[in-house]
């Protein structure tokens, strides 16, 4: 069974992700079977939090979804307001969870993200 938990950033970790972005914190995800199969960060940067990471494994790519989700529910279960993004491998990502693109950088409010309709 695939567990989605909030997980501290250990060296495997920071391996897997390629690296941590630049940020003043992080807050990461992982999504494991007895091993790790995706990750995703949070991370907070010039008073602003993105979505920053989400690495699948090989074959495991459709985790990215359900990963996703579980970020942005912890990110409004802290009290994030909205969410941002601008890493350019993650655009589909960012597209497929509903993020808008303004200004150059993506932008998702979760007021409403979790009990309005929404269509992703």
């Amino acid at each position: 069974m695939i567990t989605m938990v909030r997980s501290e950033l250990t060296d495997e970790l920071k391996a897997f992700l390629g690296g941590l972005p630049d940020g003043d914190a992080h807050i990461c995800m992982t999504a494991t079977d007895g091993g790790l199969l995706a990750a995703g960060l949070l991370t907070l940067r010039r008073g602003k939090t993105y979505l920053s990471a989400l690495v699948c494994a090989q074959g495991m790519e459709s985790l990215a979804h359900g990963l996703g989700k579980a970020l942005l529910n912890l990110a409004d279960l802290q009290g994030i307001g909205t969410v941002y993004g601008d890493t350019p491998a993650l655009v589909k990502v960012y597209q497929m969870l509903g993020f808008r693109e303004e200004a150059g950088e993506w932008k998702l409010s979760l007021a409403g993200y979790f009990t309005a309709q929404h269509d992703c």
